[in-house]
């Protein structure tokens, strides 16, 4: 896992959007609240990510807004590591 930016994770089921950032893993569903884009395309910078469609950011640590035209946070999910593995729940 890189110590820092985006993960690529395999799941079946919501997009997620997995990151590690200032060595805290963070998992959170990646679809915009604004308008359904997937975040997990969009520029990080930081402890934010800015939706790719519209510029909404989010905190990457808490899925909060940080910036609109979003209004609703990302939800958070849990994860824990196991080995070499993130397992998002």
């Amino acid at each position: 896992m890189p110590e820092e930016g985006i993960i690529e994770p395999h799941t079946d089921g919501s997009p997620v959007l997995l990151a590690r950032t200032q060595g805290i893993l963070t998992a959170l569903e990646s679809t915009c609240t604004h308008a359904g884009c997937n975040v997990a395309f969009g520029e990080m910078s930081g402890r934010t990510i800015t939706c790719p469609c519209h510029g909404s950011q989010f905190n990457l640590i808490t899925g909060e807004v940080v910036r609109g035209p979003a209004e609703k946070a990302l939800r958070r999910l849990k994860v824990m590591v196991v080995g070499d593995e993130a397992l998002i729940e």
